[in-house]
């Protein structure tokens, strides 16, 4: 949307340099959305954040924070899967079927031209789905424990993914590790248990989201 309106716009782009403003602008909201929605968990659940603590003190130390670094963050991979299950920014994703497809193992036909909608939110707290799907729990996103691929929709499935799927991710954990090197997220008294979209704003939570951020010692 963003690359028709620069187009329109009339900017001028090549192919890689649209595709590479559509992979950059593409992770903007996901990573500003995502990373307030991780400091509203990190301040409901210390015992989560001493542990991401302890993973980033192990893993970086005082070294440089790196490309290479940030991908050993697995605990952290858990904890921000999981902050997008448990709170969710879309209620369901929407495509068009391009041709006539059965449903395996059903007698299901889906017409080409039909628009089949997916509803995330239920699949993402389903019995069956994940180990502990009624808590917050990283260890619901825990490889070893088979999380279900499809109920997890962070940024989609298959070949219509979030084109800034991997700039959203890399942007959101730097921004995590040097919040959680130097601070700590704390509960106010404005802090939310949990954040809803503002229906008039989907780019706003309502109620705003408040926490208290207090210096390492």
């Amino acid at each position: 949307m963003l690359g028709g309106a620069l187009l329109a716009s009339g900017a001028s782009f090549n192919e890689t340099g649209y595709v590479s403003a559509m992979l950059f602008f593409g992770g903007f909201d996901t990573t500003t959305q995502g990373y307030t929605m991780c400091c509203n968990k990190l301040a409901l659940h210390p015992d989560i954040q001493e542990k991401l603590y302890e993973e980033i003190t192990e893993v970086i130390g005082d070294d440089e924070v790196t490309f290479d670094r940030i991908q050993d963050l697995k605990y952290m991979d858990m904890f921000i899967a999981e902050v997008f299950r448990r709170q969710g920014l879309v209620n369901a994703h929407e495509r068009l079927c391009t041709k006539d497809y059965k449903v395996p193992g059903t007698n299901y036909v889906i017409p080409k031209d039909r628009f089949v909608r997916i509803y995330v939110k239920e699949m993402a707290r389903a019995e069956g789905n994940f180990v502990n799907p009624g808590e917050f729990d990283p260890e619901n996103c825990n490889p070893s424990n088979n999380p279900s691929k499809f109920a997890q929709m962070i940024f989609g499935q298959g070949p219509r993914n979030c084109i800034g799927m991997r700039y959203a991710m890399v942007t959101m954990k730097v921004a995590l590790v040097y919040t959680l090197m130097r601070h700590q997220v704390l509960r106010c008294d404005k802090t939310l248990e949990e954040l809803v979209l503002d229906p008039s704003n989907p780019n706003v939570f309502k109620g705003g989201v408040f926490v208290k951020i207090e210096k390492r010692v």
